[in-house]
């Protein structure tokens, strides 16, 4: 790697760990997606040191956080903020919250009764990687706590962005600025910021489909080596322990076997390997997954049906009808943002230009596909770049099957989060990106240029957005006054100031030189 490039990869990843902690400074308690159920489950293994049991799983200090602020949620999982964005929780007029040092007396055993089933309860790989940050504020009290475990899910981000560089660059070997705008794109994005700021195992999961999207499409480039194979397995192995979510993507490296296969005329040769990948697969998470389908006859973790379900007769048009719609309306928007427990999203201006930003792309994707029918001559990125559409078709597929089943089973919808995409999210960036890149060969560079800096733009739109949906925005002394509250030391006053300063002089640093980088040859 060149310096200029190995220069511009660092500051585009040490930019994503301080936007990373600054949202993670910013964002109250209890307000990343799920983040009470998937601490709950942290807290669980760290204090229990076991598995979680068919018995009550969310602590004392936890419930009572949640009542004291608002989150605590009723039989039909609504709390104070749900349906109501303008509620807010009453605010000190100090950086210490009103209820805030009582946490600082609570006993050992307030974390160790139980209450309620609250915790997610999948499976245990990311909640025991987590418990490293919960472990590193042990002696502190709930706040510290969990600020330390969502710095962990930062770090997960922070890979997922490396390995959304090493996906796009072996998909654009010879343009250095296509795939670092790739990972800008990725990295900038609203929503995986804020998702990735909070305690989530979408996080890990994120950076094990990247990683195995990335191993797939090397192998597509530079042929399938054996550390392909037992890589791609390890991977599919560690994501089914971090959650049922990876089951879409046991298929898809089929298709790098049958592929090398096809091209060297050797499909019989691609035997072994696949052998060799299975038992990788097996062995670094698969056996559990194998074993629970054998006790249970069942998928793990899938929503089950019987004739005694709520909505057992509901048919797959009528799933649809009301569905697909509801795409469009609803998880488009949710994908690029949501806050305050789904009530609040993105200005509608904002989402009227990235979907003009969507179009754009699409035009550009539909001329770069016209121009290879006209040619009849398909190349190494065009499979890699169907493989990663099939991908996100593929997986799109499944979730709505998931939901079907889910609504079947409980009788109504948690819901399709946009985030519930984010598996894919590099590829789909990917796509957004060549799309526009297509567009027009002449000023390519700068229509990508634009897109970058535009995107890093709605990150502060969507800050802006977060952050008014919480607090006071003006004066800047009472907005830091109520973000600090509720937050460890690190976290306040001077210390929530100083992550956003830090942020800010890499991202500049990082823009300064981006917008430098000169025409390339390809």
């Amino acid at each position: 790697m060149k310096k200029l490039e190995k220069t511009l990869v660092i500051l585009l990843l040490s930019t994503t760990l301080f936007k990373g902690i600054m949202w993670a400074a910013s964002i109250p308690i209890w307000h990343g997606p799920d983040e009470q159920a998937h601490f709950a489950q942290v807290q669980y293994y760290a204090e229990v040191r076991k598995g979680l049991s068919a018995e009550d799983d969310l602590s004392l200090e936890v419930f009572e956080s949640e009542r004291l602020l608002g989150t605590l949620r009723d039989e039909t999982g609504a709390n104070n903020f749900t349906y109501h964005p303008e509620y807010r929780i009453e605010y000190a007029q100090t950086t210490t919250g009103i209820f805030e040092k009582l946490f600082d007396y609570a006993p050992r055993e307030a974390r160790t009764t139980f209450m309620k089933r609250e915790a997610a309860r999948y499976p245990p790989l990311f909640y025991i990687i987590s418990a490293l940050g919960y472990f590193a504020g042990y002696g502190g009290n709930l706040f510290a706590r969990v600020a330390l475990t969502r710095i962990i899910s930062v770090f997960f981000a922070v890979a997922t962005i490396w390995a959304s560089y090493k996906l796009s660059r072996a998909i654009f070997p010879r343009s250095f600025l296509l795939s670092l705008s790739i990972a800008s794109l990725v990295s900038f994005q609203p929503m995986f910021t804020f998702l990735s700021s909070g305690v989530n195992n979408d996080n890990l999961l994120n950076l094990f489909t990247t990683l195995l999207l990335w191993l797939m499409v090397d192998a597509m480039r530079k042929g399938l080596t054996m550390k392909h194979t037992v890589a791609m397995g390890a991977v599919l192995g560690l994501g089914i322990l971090t959650k049922q979510l990876m089951y879409p993507f046991i298929p898809l490296p089929i298709a790098v076997f049958l592929y090398e296969g096809l091209k060297k005329k050797k499909l019989k040769n691609m035997g072994p390997r696949l052998i060799v990948f299975l038992t990788a697969s097996i062995l670094l998470g698969g056996i559990v997954f194998m074993r629970e389908w054998v006790k249970s006859g069942v998928l793990p973790y899938w929503p089950q049906v019987s004739p005694e379900s709520p909505l057992y007769s509901l048919s797959i048009v009528q799933y649809l009808s009301q569905k697909l719609p509801q795409l469009y309306r609803e998880t488009l928007p949710w994908y690029f943002g949501v806050f305050n427990w789904l009530g609040v999203v993105l200005p509608l201006p904002v989402l009227r230009a990235i979907k003009l930003g969507l179009l754009f792309s699409v035009i550009g994707l539909c001329k770069y596909v016209i121009g290879k029918l006209s040619t009849k001559k398909l190349e190494v990125v065009d499979w890699q770049l169907g493989l990663l559409l099939f991908s996100g078709l593929w997986y799109t597929l499944w979730v709505l099957i998931w939901d079907y089943m889910l609504v079947r089973s409980i009788g109504f919808s948690h819901g399709i989060q946009g985030r519930n995409f984010f598996p894919n999210l590099a590829g789909h960036m990917t796509l957004i990106a060549f799309g526009l890149w297509s567009l027009n060969e002449k000023y390519k560079e700068k229509i990508m240029k634009a897109a970058v800096i535009a995107v890093v733009l709605l990150n502060f739109i969507a800050l802006k957005t977060m952050l008014g949906s919480y607090y006071q925005l003006l004066p800047l002394r009472t907005l830091v006054i109520q973000a600090s509250q509720y937050k460890p030391w690190f976290f306040k006053g001077i210390g929530l100031i100083l992550w956003f300063i830090l942020y800010l002089a890499f991202l500049g640093r990082f823009l300064a030189k981006y917008i430098a980088t000169g025409k390339e040859r390809e």
